[in-house]
């Protein structure tokens, strides 16, 4: 069965667990919402190899100006990177490129073509 997120996009995911606690986390987030943190930690708990919870978490820890620990996890998602679709690699590629600090690239990231 493939894993889908919130809005009916599919995830390069093996745990249904890790899928639910990652929408939960980007919920939380997007809202500004505390529990981001722990329901990312257990979706990559329950799936290292899930790059979008890496780069969902890098995401999160810099905007707690946390940059080590957010480069490091943005690195750890783009090691990922040959296991997902082309759609999840734009986004990783443009929230990496955010991450180092670079504006410009992750604006241009963004118009990356999606494989729905």
């Amino acid at each position: 069965m493939e894993l889908r997120d919130r809005f009916d996009l599919p995830l390069t995911s093996a745990s249904a667990e890790a899928v639910g606690d990652y929408v939960a986390a980007v919920d939380l987030l997007l809202s500004a919402n505390p529990g981001a943190e722990q329901r990312l930690a257990r979706a990559i708990a329950n799936d290292p190899d899930f790059a979008l919870a890496h780069i969902a978490n890098a995401r999160l820890l810099q905007l707690r100006a946390r940059m080590p620990e957010a480069r490091a996890a943005a690195a750890q998602a783009e090691a990922l990177r040959d296991r997902v679709s082309l759609r999840e690699k734009g986004h990783l590629a443009a929230i990496a490129a955010a991450v180092r600090g670079s504006a410009t690239e992750a604006r241009i990231t963004q118009t990356c073509p999606t494989d729905n």
